[in-house]
């Protein structure tokens, strides 16, 4: 309990209209975008229902705040194991402070021991990380942000702050960003293809495979499963507008990306391919080509996870590192340990679609 506010789990579908407007007063012109997710995230999830907690006002009655701990699966040390994904977390400006975002996400952190959790995880927003450091989750890890530029427009942008100046210099330098850049000399070997194919396919499950046995902590993949996070099933959420980019060696596919665009930036929300450095440089380099073709000004790409022959590629291929002020939260669940420990970002390899947002 918070002094002057009930706390406790709430019906979803039942509370639908007044989520809606909670969303909609927290996350000015969200509420289209928050209908689509509640049709997939809270009516479509095939890993079942969310786990959902309310803040009512005492005095009022009236819904003032929200949390959602969403199902998932994380594979660790090669085992399947039950988690959860934090979320969907609002409360009213005048009902913040002392109010009851506290006693909102630990009614949700209990909520995950009690469904027999390892662990909830998640990337919560600036204006959200001190209640959920405060509740009990870990700050494993900032993200490590990848950035391709492919064309001199973005950097310059951000530091010439005349338009015309910006123009010119895009002119003079944009050539050579081009030229430069690794993806120029390598040539795709004869066995690969490359694909965007409409939907996740049993051509990908071999790989899938692969990723739970070689990617430390990292979340449930396969085919049906992909698909519903990626809007390739029909059902509910077409405003995210995610792009399958495949890499295809015979019937199997070798490695993926998937991306959505942010204006003309490729933002890459998955990445997964075979640990072989001919797999790894011909996915890179053809992404970059297909970005060119298409006009993307840049590739971006967030990641959580320890240095490896991906991070050392893509920095071989010109991607430039810097440090995001989000990152990956972790609370676990000590009744139930874990085969690694979880709140060190070595043992993790996390990325933006992880948290299936």
């Amino acid at each position: 309990m918070s002094a002057g506010y009930s706390i406790g789990r709430g019906d979803a579908q039942q509370a639908r209209p007044e989520l809606l407007e909670l969303s909609a007063r927290n996350r000015p012109g969200a509420r289209t975008r928050f209908e689509a997710r509640f049709v997939k995230y809270y009516e479509n999830n095939p890993l079942g229902a969310p786990t959902l907690h309310v803040a009512r006002d005492d005095e009022s009655g009236s819904l003032v705040g929200m949390t959602v701990l969403f199902p998932t699966n994380l594979w660790i040390a090669g085992e399947r194991v039950a988690a959860g994904i934090g979320g969907d977390f609002a409360v009213d400006e005048r009902h913040r402070g002392f109010g009851p975002a506290l006693a909102l996400q630990r009614a949700s952190i209990q909520a995950m021991a009690e469904l027999g959790m390892s662990c909830a995880f998640g990337s919560p927003n600036n204006n959200s990380e001190l209640i959920v450091g405060r509740a009990g989750y870990s700050d494993v890890a900032r993200l490590t942000r990848f950035t391709k530029l492919l064309s001199a427009r973005p950097g310059v942008d951000r530091y010439v702050s005349r338009p015309w100046l910006a123009r010119l210099a895009s002119a003079v330098a944009g050539p050579f960003v081009s030229i430069l850049s690794r993806d120029r000399i390598h040539r795709r070997p004869r066995t690969f293809s490359v694909e965007q194919p409409g939907r996740f396919d049993d051509r990908f499950a071999s790989l899938c495979a692969l990723a739970r046995q070689q990617l430390g902590v990292t979340s449930e993949r396969n085919p049906e499963l992909l698909n519903w996070r990626y809007e390739k099933t029909g059902t509910g959420g077409a405003w995210a507008n995610f792009t399958i980019f495949a890499l295809v060696e015979g019937n199997e596919v070798a490695g993926y990306v998937v991306y959505r665009m942010d204006g003309d930036v490729r933002l890459v929300y998955d990445l997964v391919c075979r640990p072989d450095k001919p797999v790894v440089d011909t996915l890179l380099s053809e992404l970059i080509r297909d970005a060119r073709r298409k006009k993307a000004s840049a590739i971006d790409l967030g990641y959580v996870g320890p240095a490896n022959l991906l991070t050392r590629r893509l920095r071989a291929f010109g991607f430039l590192r810097t440090t995001l002020t989000n990152g990956l939260r972790v609370c676990v669940n000590r009744a139930a340990p874990a085969a690694v420990d979880l709140e060190k970002a070595e043992n993790w390899y996390f990325m933006r679609g992880d948290t299936d947002f």
